[in-house]
């Protein structure tokens, strides 16, 4: 007889160890988010929200905002631009240099990704009322900043 697939009761020693535990969570959130959103999608999203919140940045600037690969990035940009979502132009403050700037397309493309991940988040935070939601948010901040993030 084959063994069962379902998984038995987690360990106490291991639930008490909140390292286990968001790592956990991360598996949870990683999987509502791969099921809303395609890989491409997950780091159009990122290039996109890097470009609203920054500004035109020159994209070795954009490649240390989001911490991607440089060939990853560089087709992925290609493809942005493609799309209309990105245009590039000269740095008025350097004429050698160009920037990369969000357009009126990827300001909607943006906000198409953000809805696709609010709804993400809704399911994911269901189990907290809005005061603990905020609550997480603020320690896992905080970690991350004890911590700094990854390479």
């Amino acid at each position: 007889m084959a063994a069962s697939a379902r998984p038995g009761p987690t360990p106490r020693t291991l639930q008490e160890f909140a390292t286990w535990q968001v790592g956990q969570v991360a598996e949870i959130g990683t999987r509502l988010i791969a099921f809303r959103l395609t890989p491409q999608e997950r780091a159009e999203f990122a290039v996109l929200a890097a470009l609203l919140e920054f500004g035109a940045l020159g994209q070795m600037d954009l490649y240390r905002h989001v911490q991607m690969r440089a060939e990853s990035l560089t087709a992925l940009l290609t493809g942005l631009q493609q799309q209309g979502h990105v245009a590039r132009r000269i740095d008025a403050a350097d004429r050698r240099r160009s920037v990369l700037a969000l357009t009126v397309s990827g300001h909607r493309r943006f906000e198409e990704l953000r809805q696709q991940l609010d709804q993400v988040q809704t399911v994911f935070l269901r189990g907290l009322d809005v005061r603990e939601q905020e609550q997480l948010r603020v320690l896992l901040a905080k970690l991350v900043d004890a911590h700094g993030t990854l390479p």
